[in-house]
């Protein structure tokens, strides 16, 4: 199958950096490697086409020593996925920079077919969205609903879901909830460091 992995890294950071973290939060070592250098290799590795949109010379700099595909970046990750439409294929995956996979969870994503969120609605927190061919009209347009300048994930669930700001509502047909604890988010330090301690005890 024609896979597309879009991984977005132009977030600006802020919570990671109010609490203390270092550079650029896609590239916190993780087993040894930056993440995104991590979450590159994984899916490759499952046969995708793997792209990177992010803005600063950091993460361009990992992004072409994996022979990942380099995209322009916008203000949000709405807008950023509307941006690179061109590059959705037979199959497209969004998947936010900041998340450590599981295996198991890079293969899901590499082969699954129906439109799908993955992530934990318990805190949250998003981690991929999958859609085929057949869903890029529907695609583009929810994209499009999503107000500029609050272009999160969640906005376009909703849209998909025809959902009001603010609501949060799992809908089964569309929502996949990810066990935890290893597929994980760092949205700040002591997250990443609560992680680290337990799963990759390696890294100082």
């Amino acid at each position: 199958m024609n896979t597309s992995i879009l991984i977005l890294c132009g977030g600006d950071n802020t919570g990671w950096r109010k609490t203390g973290g270092a550079g650029r939060k896609e590239l916190a070592a993780t087993f040894g490697v930056p993440l995104l250098a991590r979450t590159i290799r994984q899916f490759k590795a499952e046969g995708c086409r793997v792209l990177v949109a992010g803005r600063c010379a950091e993460i361009k700099t990992v992004a072409e020593a994996e022979n990942a595909t380099l995209l322009p970046c916008a203000e949000t990750k709405t807008e950023t996925c509307l941006l690179n439409i061109k590059e959705w294929t037979q199959q497209t995956v969004f998947v936010c920079g900041d998340t450590v996979f599981s295996d198991d969870l890079v293969v899901e994503l590499s082969c699954s077919r129906s439109p799908m969120f993955y992530g934990s609605f318990f805190t949250s927190e998003i981690y991929a969205v999958m859609f085929e061919h057949s869903w890029h009209g529907r695609m583009k347009n929810w994209l499009a609903a999503c107000h500029p300048g609050s272009g999160c994930l969640w906005n376009l669930y909703r849209a998909l879901n025809d959902l009001p700001p603010n609501r949060h509502l799992l809908d089964p047909l569309t929502w996949r909830e990810v066990p935890g604890p290893f597929v994980r988010d760092f949205d700040f330090q002591d997250q990443y460091e609560d992680w680290r301690r337990t799963f990759d005890p390696r890294e100082p």
